[in-house]
Protein backbone atom coordinates (compact mmCIF):
# COMPACT_ATOMS: atom_id res chain seq x y z
CA UNK A 1 0.00 0.00 0.00
CA UNK A 2 1.10 3.80 -0.40
CA UNK A 3 2.70 4.45 2.70
CA UNK A 4 3.63 8.41 1.82
CA UNK A 5 2.58 10.75 -0.77
CA UNK A 6 6.31 10.71 -1.93
CA UNK A 7 6.16 7.52 -3.21
CA UNK A 8 3.83 8.58 -5.62
CA UNK A 9 5.27 11.80 -6.35
CA UNK A 10 8.77 9.97 -7.50
CA UNK A 11 6.83 8.10 -9.72
CA UNK A 12 5.12 11.42 -11.57
CA UNK A 13 7.76 12.60 -13.95
CA UNK A 14 7.79 8.86 -14.82
CA UNK A 15 4.35 8.25 -15.52
CA UNK A 16 4.28 11.57 -18.02
CA UNK A 17 7.41 10.25 -19.49
CA UNK A 18 6.71 9.45 -23.49
CA UNK A 19 9.05 6.61 -23.29
CA UNK A 20 6.31 3.81 -23.38
CA UNK A 21 9.02 1.31 -22.00
CA UNK A 22 9.37 3.88 -18.30
CA UNK A 23 5.58 4.54 -18.33
CA UNK A 24 4.79 1.47 -18.08
CA UNK A 25 7.35 -0.11 -15.76
CA UNK A 26 6.06 3.49 -13.49
CA UNK A 27 2.59 2.25 -13.82
CA UNK A 28 3.54 -1.43 -13.19
CA UNK A 29 5.32 0.28 -9.65
CA UNK A 30 2.53 2.61 -8.42
CA UNK A 31 0.24 -0.96 -9.13
CA UNK A 32 2.28 -2.79 -7.24
CA UNK A 33 2.42 0.19 -4.63
CA UNK A 34 -1.48 0.95 -4.26
CA UNK A 35 -3.30 -1.86 -6.28
CA UNK A 36 -6.35 -1.15 -7.20
CA UNK A 37 -6.46 2.24 -5.78
CA UNK A 38 -4.12 3.62 -7.88
CA UNK A 39 -6.19 3.47 -11.48
CA UNK A 40 -7.46 6.52 -10.96
CA UNK A 41 -4.18 8.12 -10.31
CA UNK A 42 -2.50 6.99 -12.86
CA UNK A 43 -4.95 8.17 -15.24
CA UNK A 44 -4.50 11.63 -14.02
CA UNK A 45 -1.08 11.56 -13.97
CA UNK A 46 -0.69 10.66 -17.66
CA UNK A 47 -2.72 13.46 -17.76
CA UNK A 48 -3.05 12.75 -22.23
CA UNK A 49 -6.38 13.24 -22.90
CA UNK A 50 -7.11 11.12 -25.88
CA UNK A 51 -8.55 12.52 -28.77
CA UNK A 52 -10.16 9.71 -29.76
CA UNK A 53 -13.54 8.70 -28.16
CA UNK A 54 -13.42 5.22 -28.08
CA UNK A 55 -10.63 6.01 -25.53
CA UNK A 56 -12.60 8.81 -23.90
CA UNK A 57 -15.27 6.75 -23.45
CA UNK A 58 -13.13 3.53 -22.14
CA UNK A 59 -11.68 5.99 -19.71
CA UNK A 60 -14.79 6.71 -18.21
CA UNK A 61 -15.88 3.55 -17.02
CA UNK A 62 -12.23 3.53 -14.85
CA UNK A 63 -13.05 3.98 -11.45
CA UNK A 64 -16.58 2.69 -11.51
CA UNK A 65 -18.36 -1.04 -11.44
CA UNK A 66 -20.85 -0.51 -14.94
CA UNK A 67 -22.82 -3.37 -15.86
CA UNK A 68 -21.99 -2.64 -20.11
CA UNK A 69 -18.19 -1.78 -19.64
CA UNK A 70 -17.59 -5.62 -20.23
CA UNK A 71 -18.79 -5.68 -23.74
CA UNK A 72 -17.86 -1.89 -24.46
CA UNK A 73 -14.06 -3.09 -23.57
CA UNK A 74 -13.86 -6.44 -25.00
CA UNK A 75 -13.74 -5.80 -28.47
CA UNK A 76 -11.14 -3.02 -28.25
CA UNK A 77 -8.99 -5.35 -26.16
CA UNK A 78 -6.59 -6.12 -29.02
CA UNK A 79 -6.91 -2.52 -30.27
CA UNK A 80 -3.21 -1.63 -32.65
CA UNK A 81 -3.85 2.29 -30.53
CA UNK A 82 -1.81 1.21 -27.33
CA UNK A 83 -4.02 4.05 -25.78
CA UNK A 84 -7.25 2.44 -26.34
CA UNK A 85 -5.90 -1.11 -25.55
CA UNK A 86 -4.64 0.44 -21.98
CA UNK A 87 -8.18 2.02 -21.10
CA UNK A 88 -10.36 -1.28 -21.92
CA UNK A 89 -8.00 -3.43 -19.67
CA UNK A 90 -7.85 -1.10 -16.91
CA UNK A 91 -11.92 -1.08 -17.55
CA UNK A 92 -11.98 -4.72 -17.02
CA UNK A 93 -9.99 -4.86 -14.41
CA UNK A 94 -12.61 -2.54 -12.52
CA UNK A 95 -15.40 -4.80 -13.02
CA UNK A 96 -16.75 -7.74 -11.04
CA UNK A 97 -14.34 -10.56 -12.81
CA UNK A 98 -17.13 -13.41 -11.93
CA UNK A 99 -18.72 -11.12 -15.10
CA UNK A 100 -16.11 -11.60 -17.73
CA UNK A 101 -13.51 -14.83 -16.25
CA UNK A 102 -14.86 -17.33 -18.20
CA UNK A 103 -14.95 -15.19 -21.52
CA UNK A 104 -11.33 -14.04 -20.60
CA UNK A 105 -9.90 -18.00 -20.54
CA UNK A 106 -12.39 -18.69 -23.37
CA UNK A 107 -11.06 -15.98 -25.29
CA UNK A 108 -9.43 -17.61 -29.03
CA UNK A 109 -7.76 -14.74 -30.60
CA UNK A 110 -4.40 -14.36 -28.77
CA UNK A 111 -4.40 -10.39 -28.27
CA UNK A 112 -7.35 -10.29 -26.27
CA UNK A 113 -6.86 -13.47 -24.38
CA UNK A 114 -3.03 -12.32 -23.47
CA UNK A 115 -4.69 -8.70 -22.02
CA UNK A 116 -7.84 -10.13 -20.66
CA UNK A 117 -6.06 -12.28 -18.81
CA UNK A 118 -3.61 -9.71 -17.80
CA UNK A 119 -6.63 -7.76 -16.61
CA UNK A 120 -7.85 -11.22 -14.49
CA UNK A 121 -4.45 -11.26 -13.21
CA UNK A 122 -3.81 -7.87 -11.88
CA UNK A 123 -7.04 -8.01 -10.31
CA UNK A 124 -5.94 -10.60 -8.15
CA UNK A 125 -2.47 -9.15 -7.61
CA UNK A 126 -0.90 -11.59 -9.73
CA UNK A 127 1.86 -11.30 -12.23
CA UNK A 128 0.99 -12.45 -15.50
CA UNK A 129 3.80 -14.68 -17.17
CA UNK A 130 3.72 -15.62 -20.69
CA UNK A 131 5.86 -18.09 -22.59
CA UNK A 132 6.19 -16.56 -26.07
CA UNK A 133 7.95 -19.67 -27.86
CA UNK A 134 5.80 -20.52 -30.70
CA UNK A 135 4.08 -16.89 -31.24
CA UNK A 136 7.86 -15.12 -31.37
CA UNK A 137 7.88 -11.72 -30.90
CA UNK A 138 7.26 -11.08 -35.21
CA UNK A 139 3.61 -12.63 -34.31
CA UNK A 140 3.04 -11.46 -30.36
CA UNK A 141 4.32 -9.02 -28.06
CA UNK A 142 2.41 -10.01 -24.83
CA UNK A 143 4.48 -7.01 -22.84
CA UNK A 144 2.22 -4.29 -24.93
CA UNK A 145 -0.49 -6.70 -24.22
CA UNK A 146 -0.18 -6.38 -20.41
CA UNK A 147 1.61 -9.05 -19.54
CA UNK A 148 4.38 -8.90 -16.83
CA UNK A 149 6.86 -11.18 -17.88
CA UNK A 150 7.71 -13.26 -20.87
CA UNK A 151 9.48 -16.03 -21.97
CA UNK A 152 11.03 -16.56 -25.11
CA UNK A 153 13.23 -19.77 -26.31
CA UNK A 154 15.79 -18.12 -28.68
CA UNK A 155 16.27 -21.73 -29.42
CA UNK A 156 13.24 -23.11 -31.38
CA UNK A 157 11.50 -20.58 -33.59
CA UNK A 158 14.30 -17.39 -33.55
CA UNK A 159 17.18 -18.86 -34.24
CA UNK A 160 15.74 -21.49 -35.92
CA UNK A 161 18.76 -23.83 -36.91
CA UNK A 162 19.15 -25.22 -32.90
CA UNK A 163 22.50 -23.57 -33.22
CA UNK A 164 21.99 -21.33 -30.45
CA UNK A 165 20.61 -23.02 -26.87
CA UNK A 166 19.28 -20.09 -25.27
CA UNK A 167 16.02 -18.19 -23.74
CA UNK A 168 15.44 -15.23 -22.20
CA UNK A 169 13.05 -13.61 -20.12
CA UNK A 170 12.00 -9.86 -20.30
CA UNK A 171 9.86 -7.72 -18.53
CA UNK A 172 8.31 -3.82 -18.54
CA UNK A 173 9.21 -3.46 -14.23
CA UNK A 174 13.16 -2.65 -13.71
CA UNK A 175 12.00 -3.67 -10.60
CA UNK A 176 12.00 -7.19 -11.06
CA UNK A 177 15.51 -7.01 -12.80
CA UNK A 178 17.49 -7.84 -9.12
CA UNK A 179 15.02 -10.61 -8.16
CA UNK A 180 15.77 -12.46 -11.59
CA UNK A 181 19.46 -11.92 -11.72
CA UNK A 182 19.67 -13.39 -8.62
CA UNK A 183 17.21 -16.66 -9.86
CA UNK A 184 20.01 -16.46 -13.53
CA UNK A 185 22.87 -16.61 -10.58
CA UNK A 186 21.00 -18.86 -7.98
CA UNK A 187 20.58 -21.19 -10.36
CA UNK A 188 23.33 -21.26 -12.97
CA UNK A 189 21.09 -20.08 -15.80
CA UNK A 190 23.28 -17.83 -17.26
CA UNK A 191 24.72 -18.89 -20.70
CA UNK A 192 28.00 -20.37 -21.86
CA UNK A 193 30.29 -17.44 -23.48
CA UNK A 194 30.49 -19.16 -26.36
CA UNK A 195 26.32 -19.44 -26.82
CA UNK A 196 26.00 -15.36 -26.99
Amino acid sequence: MIRSGGEVARLLPELRDSDPVRRDAAIARLRIIGARATHALTALALSAEPTDTRAAALKALDGAEDPHAVEAAWPHLASDDRAIRYAARVALEWQDPSQWRSRALEEKEPRKAIAALAALAHDHACLLVVDNTFATPVLTKPLTLGADLVMESLTKMIAGHSDVTLSVVCGNDADMLPALTAAVSIWGLASNPFDC
